[in-house]
C-alpha cells in the first residue's frame, strides 16, 4: 500500500510539472529530482528507491533521451546522495541540509547525464548530442533556481503523504 501511494505521489508530480508548470514556460524544473531529495532525507532506503525508480521510469517515458539514461542518472543521484545524508552528515533534517542538497543532486544529475551520455555514444546506443554550453550556461542554473523554489513545498507535500499512512492503517 505504501508503494502504491508514493507512485501515485509522484505521478501527480509529474503531471502538475508537464499540466501546470509546462504552460507556465517553467520546463526546466525537475519536480520528480526534487522528491528523490527529499525521500533520501526523510525516508528509507527501500521507500526511497521506490520513488527513484518510479520518477526515473517515468520522466524516461516522457523524454527524448536514450532508454536508460534518465533512470540510471536518477539511481546514480540517489545512491549517491543517500550515501552522503545517512552516513556522512548527522541525521538532523534541517533547511540548509534539504536546500544544499536539492542543489547538489541537481548538479549531480546534470553532471551524470553528460557523463552517461557520453558513454552511450560511445558505445554507440545513442546519438545525443551534448551541448556543455547551454547546459551549464543555461540549463542548469535555470534547473537551480527553480528546485530551490520548489523544494519546501515539495518537501511538505512528501510530509503530507507520510502522514496519510497512519490514517490508511486505521481505516
Amino acid at each position: 500500500m505504501r508503494n502504491t501511494i508514493y507512485i501515485i505521489a509522484v505521478f501527480i508530480l509529474i503531471i502538475f510539472q508537464v499540466g501546470v508548470l509546462g504552460p507556465l514556460h517553467l520546463t526546466e524544473t525537475n519536480l520528480p529530482l526534487v522528491f528523490v531529495v527529499v525521500a533520501a532525507i526523510i525516508s528509507d532506503f527501500d521507500s526511497g528507491l521506490i520513488i527513484t525508480v518510479t520518477a526515473g521510469l517515468f520522466l524516461t517515458l516522457l523524454s527524448d533521451s536514450t532508454v536508460g539514461i534518465v533512470m540510471l542518472d536518477f539511481l546514480l543521484t540517489f545512491l549517491g546522495l543517500y550515501l552522503v545524508v545517512n552516513y556522512l552528515i548527522a541525521k538532523e533534517p534541517n533547511q540548509i541540509i534539504l536546500f544544499s542538497s536539492s542543489a547538489s543532486a541537481t548538479v549531480c544529475y546534470f553532471v551524470l547525464y553528460i557523463v552517461l551520455a557520453s558513454v552511450w555514444n560511445f558505445f554507440h546506443l545513442s546519438n545525443l548530442v551534448v551541448d556543455l554550453k547551454y547546459i551549464f550556461g543555461q540549463q542548469l542554473p535555470e534547473n537551480l533556481i527553480l528546485n530551490f523554489i520548489f523544494t519546501y513545498p515539495i518537501f511538505r507535500y512528501f510530509i503530507l503523504i507520510e502522514k496519510l499512512f497512519p490514517k490508511l492503517k486505521n481505516a
